[in-house]
């Protein structure tokens, strides 16, 4: 019997210090805990590895909507949100909702899970699209250069985006 109530203890004990988050509440508490970029990114990685390689459900009402990413990236000089300029002049230009987009199925899947090192090889009058998803659909960004694709998966590593889905497609 004596067994049982220390085994019981250990393994509350292993529970109440495991860094596995279970819930929203745990999340977010998490999250503002974070002190640096660095340190953010790095909880972000926790919160993605407590639930299959993903974010969460909850992550944009909870993360993104409710204000959260943005209050703690000011804390270290930064932004949560994506930075769009004027398109004539910029790399990464929005072109809305994937299921609003025309040529929506004749997007080729690219093949990339990490922060993108060098731009895809294209046929000719092709170009990169991302699918940046904040829980709400996938909305579509034109990615010109590296550095674009750099900047949106940048965004979406900080937690702007619960997933990102990297096409290829004629130029529009």
């Amino acid at each position: 019997y004596h067994g049982v109530i220390i085994l019981y203890y250990y393994l509350k004990m292993l529970m109440a210090n495991s860094s596995e988050i279970t819930n929203e509440d745990q999340a977010v508490e998490l999250m503002k805990s974070s002190k640096t970029e660095s340190e953010w990114n790095d909880n972000c990685d926790k919160v993605k590895a407590s639930f299959d390689g993903d974010y969460p459900d909850f992550w944009y009402p909870a993360i993104i909507a409710s204000g959260v990413a943005n209050q703690i990236a000011k804390t270290f000089g930064k932004t949560a949100e994506i930075e769009i300029v004027a398109v004539s002049q910029q790399p990464l230009v929005e072109i809305g909702m994937k299921d609003s987009f025309a040529n929506s199925e004749n997007l080729n899947t690219l093949s990339i899970y990490n922060r993108p090192t060098t731009m895809p090889n294209l046929p000719e009058g092709h170009c990169v699209y991302c699918g940046y998803d904040q829980g709400l659909g996938e909305k579509l960004y034109v990615c010109k250069t590296l550095s674009a694709m750099q900047e949106i998966y940048d965004a979406y590593a900080r937690g702007g985006a619960l997933r990102i889905k990297w096409y290829s497609g004629e130029v529009v």
